[in-house]
């Protein structure tokens, strides 16, 4: 079968990229010719490699657009789209984000009568902030409605645009969607509280180092080290770990903390560690990959995963995973899908300082049991989270749908 994917995003390369990038290459390798087109802002395309079978589609620079732009027809837009089912021949199309010119994209789909399936990358489609957290810190429920306007939310004067945006999807494009897959069980279960059905879970995948590494990386060696790789956003809840590393230094003054990632809250944490005195005992590489990023893993002797809004399904956990390191996350959205509380790690209450510091103490205190949840979360990944398995099952999703359409 032949995919066409259409997917937008503004600024870095995410989660949502590096899954295009990952399973396009397995289908292809499959033999499932694939062709994906990228709505793009021009200027975020800097560090961005697009696919030798992907298409960008730029548009203006961030000072030059605005958002009435998403609402109207582009011609040129939808003549290339055009063009490209012509050229390309899909057989079904899959839908990632949906925002950049959503109106001319909607009009799109509507038009080639293609089945369509989505996957749902984030929270976007039932929380216009993606995060489902109010601001005193509690959890939403979800649903973009006028009422988003008095929670206090950072949406703000964006809100209308959310609401006319959604009113489309909701009109044009959802009844061409035959499925909505997302990796968790949690947003699975909002998609379809909030109506975006039939919904299906459907676990991701990491591009996983070839070899795996032996199990003896299981073993904890050398000083106590706790890591953190994440993108430094104060959503994702490093300052949590590292308000209660704080506490564990302590009591274990050879524990060191690796804060591996770039974001604007960055500049926040080193200001944050400088003032708790942990000058030495806190690192920050940047962002890390390929060796770097195997080397961490070879150090660390878990990995904590502190989001305190919510996560779709982070997919850090099962890279530490894979290599054998326990897991310590927030009991939170797609984590628990991720971490058996008790075998392969533990959760824990997000932004609880307190029970963050008495969980890291015990296990660094405990080399036997982190090397069991070590263990045991290598198991669980092999047997529910290996590249085959995400393949075979969206192979059968989409032949499934296929079949139901009429088509071969």
């Amino acid at each position: 079968m032949r995919i066409l994917r259409i997917n937008d995003y503004l600024g870095e390369p995410g989660g949502a990229e590096a899954y295009i990038s990952q399973i396009s290459r397995l289908l292809t390798s499959e033999g499932h010719p694939q062709k994906v087109f990228t709505i793009s802002n021009v200027m975020s395309l800097v560090k961005y490699t697009p696919l030798p079978w992907e298409e960008v589609y730029p548009l203006g620079g961030l000072s030059a657009r605005r958002i009435f732009e998403d609402m109207v027809d582009d011609p040129a837009l939808t003549r290339r789209l055009r063009e490209v089912v012509e050229e390309f021949e899909p057989d079904i199309i899959h839908l990632h984000h949906f925002d950049n010119l959503f109106a001319p994209v909607s009009h799109f789909l509507v038009e080639s009568s293609l089945p369509v399936v989505m996957t749902a990358h984030d929270a976007k489609l039932f929380c216009p902030i993606s995060t489902l957290t109010l601001p005193n810190g509690r959890d939403c429920e979800g649903g973009i409605l006028p009422r988003c306007q008095f929670t206090g939310c950072s949406v703000g004067l964006n809100l209308s645009y959310k609401l006319y945006q959604i009113r489309s999807f909701n009109e044009e494009v959802h009844p061409h969607v035959k499925l909505f897959l997302a990796p968790s069980k949690s947003t699975t279960a909002l998609l379809e509280k909030h109506g975006f059905s039939p919904a299906q879970r459907l676990p991701s995948f990491i591009r996983e180092p070839n070899p795996l590494p032996s199990l003896s990386q299981a073993e904890p060696r050398g000083a106590p080290v706790i890591g953190v790789l994440t993108r430094l956003h104060f959503h994702k809840g490093v300052q949590t770990v590292l308000e209660a590393f704080a506490k564990v230094q302590r009591s274990l003054p050879s524990a060191r903390l690796v804060i591996a990632g770039r974001g604007p809250y960055e500049n926040s944490l080193k200001r944050r560690a400088e003032e708790l005195h942990l000058e030495g005992a806190v690192e920050f590489p940047g962002w890390i990959e390929g060796d770097e990023k195997e080397e961490f893993f070879r150090r660390v002797h878990v990995l904590t995963v502190p989001s305190i809004a919510y996560e779709n399904f982070p997919l850090v956990s099962m890279e530490a995973m894979s290599r054998c390191k326990p897991v310590l996350g927030s009991r939170n959205g797609g984590i628990p899908d991720l971490v058996v509380d008790g075998e392969t790690g533990a959760l824990l209450p997000p932004a609880d300082v307190d029970a963050w510091a008495a969980a890291m103490l015990d296990v660094l205190g405990k080399p036997a049991l982190l090397k069991r949840w070590g263990l045991a979360g290598r198991a669980r990944y092999e047997a529910h989270f290996r590249p085959h398995n995400h393949l075979n099952g969206l192979l059968g999703v989409y032949s499934s749908i296929l079949k139901g359409s009429g088509s071969s």
